[in-house]
């Protein structure tokens, strides 16, 4: 993926256009970016009304419950929405 965000944008809405809804991910491979590349760029679009996001998903836990790899804040609990407890520094 190389050129201006004119061309960016209009790759990805014609991709769009084309497949239909998509998951971000499936963006992210159609362009050569990961997963979050491709979210924040339709994220931009959707704030400028050009596509719509209508489903967010809840990383599961990693088995080491590393929370790094979950996509989960480190102030939260693995696996739940319970505040970590603070941990000596």
């Amino acid at each position: 993926m190389d050129g201006s965000w004119k061309e960016i944008e209009n790759e990805i809405l014609g991709y769009l256009a084309e497949r239909g809804a998509i998951a971000p991910d499936e963006v992210g491979r159609e362009l050569g970016i990961s997963e979050g590349a491709a979210a924040s760029l339709l994220s931009i679009l959707a704030r400028a009304g050009k596509v719509r996001i209508r489903l967010v998903e809840l990383m599961p836990p990693a088995r080491d419950g590393d929370p790094t790899r979950t996509g989960a804040a480190p102030w939260v609990s693995p696996g739940t929405w319970e505040p970590r407890a603070p941990t000596a520094a």
